[in-house]
């Protein structure tokens, strides 16, 4: 398997570990389903059409917000309770 390197983004909530996660939770599942899936990911990941929430002011994007502004840390709480089945 080929991924792109980024010396910045190592650890647990490194792409690589996102791939990895999401290649056990989603690549077995029924294609109709992985299709839904891909389309949440293109509208909120890779957000071909730009932010999904870019009609609302900031304050309101919630978890969509910049990381840099604690969603980062949110975000990342969250994953980590959901993976010890918190």
């Amino acid at each position: 398997m080929n991924y792109w390197w980024d010396g910045f983004a190592a650890g647990p909530d490194s792409p690589y570990a996102a791939m990895l996660l999401a290649m056990i939770a989603l690549a077995e599942r029924p294609e109709r389903e992985r299709a839904a899936w891909r389309a949440y990911f293109d509208h909120y990941v890779f957000r071909p059409n730009g932010h999904p929430l870019a009609h609302l002011p900031e304050e309101r994007h919630g978890v969509l917000g910049p990381l840099a502004k604690g969603n980062y840390g949110r975000i990342r709480t969250l994953v980590m309770r959901m993976l010890r089945g918190a």
